[in-house]
């Protein structure tokens, strides 16, 4: 016997355990948005999530689940119907913390392990127009669904808007997890609807300069297949965006191969960060 669980772990809402999937064009409740990782491919998905009466539908569904724990910050929702026993594990999440606590993103973060899924994602509710947007943003561009069994791939820049369009510009001398001396194209339009697309590409290269395996990867180039985001907060200070990419990778027997993966692409006003 399994238990369904909804747990909404500010600023987190972790859910299990999924059932057949609804449409969420007719959500009159909160959206949430994010991506799905752990299959053979990781894919974006639109949830619609009523916290009053513990219903989440979408790619999975879980519905009529009861308010067990409250404490003013953490909300936990569980089906009583069914008793405890192989209840799923939820793993922990950590969230960035703004340096200048004057924020108005209101965008709760999304994080749920479900079988041998993971989702990761937002809640959106109020959302910014191009006219709304901070005149500049810092970016900070991390990998999602590990690209080829590798981590730690991203890097930080700068975006500055001009109606509604910007480009991604890596910032000097960025090193970030295994990868440095990466350049960037990619490019972010914001719609009058607040919801975000892009495309574009980024190169970056291995940080090790010597004694590489045989099958270790020495440089790569990333292509976003699709990306997704929302403008959040009504002031336009944050815009949070996942990309599905495809990888060419290069090894150190110049071999090249290919590997789908995923990145998230985040933009914060400075104001809320210096």
């Amino acid at each position: 016997m399994t238990t369904n669980v909804l747990t909404l772990v500010a600023p987190f809402l972790v859910w299990c355990l999924p059932a057949a999937a609804q449409p969420v064009a007719d959500c009159d409740k909160e959206m949430a948005f994010g991506q799905i990782i752990g299959g053979s491919e990781p894919q974006l998905g639109d949830f619609c999530v009523d916290r009053d009466a513990g219903n989440l539908f979408g790619p999975f569904n879980l519905d009529g689940l009861t308010l067990t724990v409250d404490d003013g910050v953490n909300f936990t929702f569980e089906d009583l119907a069914k008793p405890s026993g192989n209840q799923m594990q939820i793993a922990p999440v950590l969230t960035a913390t703004y340096h200048n606590g004057d924020v108005d993103d209101q965008s709760p973060e999304i994080n749920a392990l479900f079988g041998n899924d993971f989702f990761v994602g937002f809640i959106y509710n109020e959302l910014a127009s191009p006219s709304d947007l901070a005149p500049s943003f810092y970016v900070h561009v991390a990998d999602g669904a590990s690209i080829d069994g590798m981590t730690a791939l991203g890097f930080m820049g700068e975006a500055v808007f001009e109606d509604g369009f910007a480009t991604v510009v890596v910032s000097d001398n960025t090193q970030y997890g295994t990868a440095k001396g990466t350049e960037s194209a990619i490019g972010l339009t914001v719609d009058d609807d607040g919801s975000v697309t892009g495309s574009g590409e980024i190169r970056t290269q291995n940080i090790r300069t010597a004694g590489f395996s045989p099958n270790e990867w020495v440089s790569m180039s990333i292509e976003i297949d699709e990306l997704r985001g929302f403008a959040t907060g009504p002031t336009g200070q944050v815009i949070k965006s996942y990309a599905l990419v495809t990888a060419e990778i290069v090894d150190a027997e110049g071999d090249i191969r290919k590997s789908k993966g995923s990145i998230e692409v985040f933009l914060f006003d400075p104001k809320i960060w210096d």
